[in-house]
């Protein structure tokens, strides 16, 4: 894997912090993000990705708790 590509994943997953996007947009906002290293645009996520991120993210849900087995 190329570094810009790992590094676009990573922040682009720093930016998600656990909520979810779906593979296809979550895959173009990465190439997005690893075209913008590469050509040393900045800021990497710009206000449109971000808009974008945060308008399509899913939350991540909450793990379900079990209820107690032991009685005190």
């Amino acid at each position: 894997m190329a570094l810009s590509l790992y590094a676009a994943q990573a922040l682009v997953g720093s930016y998600l912090n656990g909520r979810q996007l779906p593979d296809a947009l979550l895959g173009s906002i990465v190439d997005s993000v690893e075209a913008r290293l590469k050509s040393g645009k900045l800021p990497v996520l710009d206000e449109a990705l971000r808009d974008l991120i945060d308008q399509e993210a899913i939350a991540p849900e909450r793990p379900a708790v079990a209820p107690s087995t032991r009685s005190h």
